[in-house]
């Protein structure tokens, strides 16, 4: 399988989110999970859960302040 450089996944990265409807939420790894490590199928899973749940404040003012509820108080 070819390897993909960390170039072209950044230039994939940024179109997409230029778009403001598309909130990119990029989970850290602490260790390396490889395309046939089925066994670690539940660590990119609870580390990308964790990283989402760290947003969600942000995301709750974030649409709060874009809220017509919000503009008219």
């Amino acid at each position: 399988m070819p390897r993909v450089s960390g170039r072209l996944l950044l230039l994939a990265f940024h179109s997409m989110v230029h778009h403001d409807e598309v909130i990119s939420i990029v989970p850290q790894f602490s260790e390396r999970v490889r395309m046939f490590d089925t066994q670690k199928i539940d660590y990119p899973i609870e580390e990308g859960e964790r990283a989402t749940l760290e947003q969600v404040p942000y995301l709750r003012r974030l649409l709060g302040a874009q809220s017509p509820a919000a503009a008219a108080a």
